[in-house]
């Protein structure tokens, strides 16, 4: 029933987002602040995180992709907790390749995305792209190719209006 419950987080936090105006303004106005204080090159790609887990960092994500897309914009969540993928789970990914796999060169990116329709049952516009977490091998971090990786960031990037990043806490784990 757990997973169940998982699933349908996703779709009932697009429909608190969508049915309730004041906190849609909420987060486009957050966005719009992180937009306006950042440099240039950078207000595409958005890494979200926090201090410790159960912070709440995967529901603003999730809260700042839903008011991205119900405003028209395409966007990319990518799932980068990869000891907790909680947007894995909420968004309803069971098995394939996502972020770990790509950045373990495993897998293609295109292969990771996946299109999730936040209002199934409604007239209502509005979907995103999802990367799930994927797979994280035991010696991961040292594994890493970063400035592959970087690069690989990027150029997902040039597909989406917005990329957001859900990464792990800074303080649990030196993964972010």
């Amino acid at each position: 029933a757990k997973g169940a419950t998982d699933r349908q987080r996703l779709g009932a936090l697009a429909r608190m987002v969508a049915n309730n105006p004041e906190m849609r303004d909420a987060y486009t106005l957050l966005l719009s602040g992180i937009r306006l204080n950042t440099s240039s090159g950078s207000r595409k790609s958005i890494l979200v995180t926090s201090t410790q887990p159960k912070e709440g960092k995967t529901t603003v994500a999730s809260c700042l992709a839903i008011a991205a897309s119900l405003a028209g914009q395409t966007v990319l969540l990518v799932d980068g907790d990869l000891r907790r993928p909680a947007l894995t789970l909420s968004a309803g990914i069971v098995d394939g390749a996502g972020f770990g796999d790509i950045l373990d060169g495993r897998t293609e990116t295109v292969g990771a995305i996946h299109s999730v329709e936040l209002f199934p049952d409604r007239r209502e516009a509005g979907a995103i792209s999802i990367m799930g977490a994927g797979e994280k091998p035991a010696d991961f971090l040292p594994a890493v190719d970063w400035s592959k990786a970087r690069a690989t960031l990027q150029s997902i990037g040039t597909s989406f209006d917005l990329v957001l990043l859900d990464s792990p806490p800074i303080l649990a784990a030196n993964d972010a």
